[in-house]
């Protein structure tokens, strides 16, 4: 835990208490001092082995892709590293160009070696089983990976035979010192977080330079799952940053008075995880372009990690249920003119007829192809790629077969339940339509159920008598029934969450399998990639 200090105007002082696992943005506008606030904070902690500042001004080009550093030379700049950042002048001059770029390339190589070493360790301890879990979880290259694929980052990072850090893009090898700034930049600002020590706190100064928006959001939260161990403190421009990691608290800047160049007091606002951030300091630093899809839920909900994980190059912004998005959709075109926003909807299939989809396409809103998000989590072939992955391909095929032919039971079971409760949805989506548009009352509207019903039991027959289970999940309201319960467990997953977490790292780990799922979503990719809005 560390306890940091901030001068106020009028002499008060903010009392900053940062836990482990702590996350705390800084905000402002430009010229309010947020740079400075950090250099000061840094300068309070005594031990230099505990922080870690990440600076604005840093250099993102790299001399070589090899290690060039020995141990003993890495520490000794650490030491005049630390001695630098400690000085008034630190947060706009660089007194030792080259060494946050030395350093995260030299750790990252020094820990891989060390994890093949451990690796080397287990098996020749007969324990094959935790070595091939430390070999594919636990080293820092499978989770640089990782966050370098969550981040959009179609780039992958290996150590060579001659310790050369090497990219591969499209089966194409070739040194990190020639991949782009942005993907440097990413690399570098990665590797330096994942290789820390435990109980670090890092000052990561404008990390979103030299990245686009839609890259570095998913970056940061990738790294603040990854390193839970460490606090971090974010000074940035980026306001939907915070908004994207709601567990985090934020510092608002407002001012900040100097005396001969050095930083005195500032004033500022403090927000806890519960609070929104005032409209006029939104208004104030929220700059680019960008494209929104507004869904339903919120962040903890099924849609919201799925989606994130489909739709790249754009904010996922959850917003209730299905109206509050297709209002959200129309309110922001229809001031399209004022701030070149691009908003797009994606909402549940739910009970729509082909013609109300097509009508919500035209106004700039998706439906998902199924009754509800849960069709894409529990799709045959998606599980069948999970499974994949944790059992052998003969126990994985007897595995899915029997968890499909005991779902197809169970569904049978509750055909009457399903058609039902479809039907009733059918009928509330038109009345609610109805109502919307004439006032009048459900109960007078031309809409014959029964007519709809006989239609849905021959539908739902149909399926089952064809084995159809991805039929049957895509099309019914799957959720009210014990068959996505079932299906978790016979997979070999303790619980529907658990399996549906596996669905979000899958889709993170494997091209093949995200790739799958986006043409579920082909209609609203294509709209996204166009130039309509």
């Amino acid at each position: 835990m560390f306890h940091l200090s901030i001068p106020l105007f009028g002499g008060q002082q903010h009392e900053l208490t940062l836990e482990i696992g702590k996350v705390v943005f800084v905000l402002g506008p430009n010229g309010t001092g947020k740079s400075s606030l950090l250099q000061h904070l840094a300068s309070q902690i005594s031990d230099t082995r505990l922080f870690k500042w990440i600076r604005a001004h840093r250099r993102t080009w790299i001399a070589s892709n090899m290690l060039d550093l020995t141990p003993a030379q890495m520490e000794e700049q650490q030491k005049a590293h630390m001695h630098f950042m400690r000085r008034p002048d630190a947060r706009y001059l660089t007194h030792d160009d080259g060494y946050d770029t030395q350093s995260s390339i030299a750790s990252l190589i020094q820990q891989q070696n060390a994890n093949a070493r451990r690796v080397k360790q287990l098996l020749m301890q007969d324990k094959d089983h935790d070595a091939k879990s430390l070999a594919r979880e636990g080293d820092v290259l499978h989770t640089l990976n990782s966050a370098l694929r969550q981040s959009h980052i179609e780039v992958t990072v290996s150590i060579g035979e001659k310790d050369d850090v090497i990219a591969t893009r499209q089966g194409v090898n070739y040194g990190v010192n020639e991949m782009s700034d942005g993907e440097r930049s990413v690399i570098l600002l990665a590797a330096s977080v994942l290789t820390a020590d435990a109980g670090t706190l890092f000052f990561l100064d404008e990390p979103e330079r030299h990245l686009y928006r839609a890259i570095v959001s998913p970056l940061l939260s990738t790294l603040f799952k990854a390193r839970s161990d460490c606090a971090f403190v974010i000074s940035t421009h980026e306001v939907d940053l915070p908004t994207d990691n709601p567990d985090s608290d934020v510092i608002l800047v407002r001012e900040c008075s100097f005396s001969r160049g050095t930083p005195q007091r500032w004033v500022l606002d403090v927000l806890d995880a519960r609070q929104r951030i005032p409209e006029d300091v939104r208004y104030a630093i929220l700059g680019a372009r960008r494209k929104m899809v507004f869904v339903e839920g919120n962040r903890s909900s099924l849609d919201y990690p799925l989606y994130a994980q489909v739709l790249p190059g754009v904010s996922v912004v959850p917003v209730g249920g299905c109206r509050s998005v297709i209002n959200a959709v129309k309110a922001i075109r229809s001031l399209a003119d004022y701030h070149g926003v691009r908003a797009f909807g994606l909402v549940d299939r739910d009970c729509r007829e082909e013609s109300e989809v097509q009508r919500l396409e035209m106004e700039g809103v998706f439906v998902v192809d199924g009754c509800a998000v849960e069709a894409i989590y529990y799709d045959t072939e998606v599980a069948r790629m999970v499974v994949e992955r944790t059992a052998e391909p003969e126990e994985a095929y007897g595995r899915l077969e029997r968890v499909c032919d005991r779902a197809l039971g169970t569904l049978r079971k509750s055909a009457e339940q399903m058609c039902q409760s479809l039907v009733r949805a059918r009928r509330r989506e038109v009345a609610m339509a109805e109502i919307e548009k004439l006032g009048v009352e459900e109960g007078y509207l031309p809409l014959n159920g029964s007519e709809i019903l006989k239609r849905e039991r021959d539908r739902y027959e149909a399926l089952l008598d064809a084995g159809d289970l991805s039929g049957l999940i895509r099309g019914y309201p799957i959720k009210k029934s014990p068959v996505l319960a079932e299906m978790a467990r016979g997979l070999g997953f303790s619980s529907e969450s658990t399996y549906e977490g596996a669905v979000v790292k899958l889709l993170v780990d494997d091209r093949e399998a995200l790739a799958y799922v986006r043409t579920r979503f082909k209609d609203l990719l294509a709209a996204i990639a166009g130039g309509e809005s």
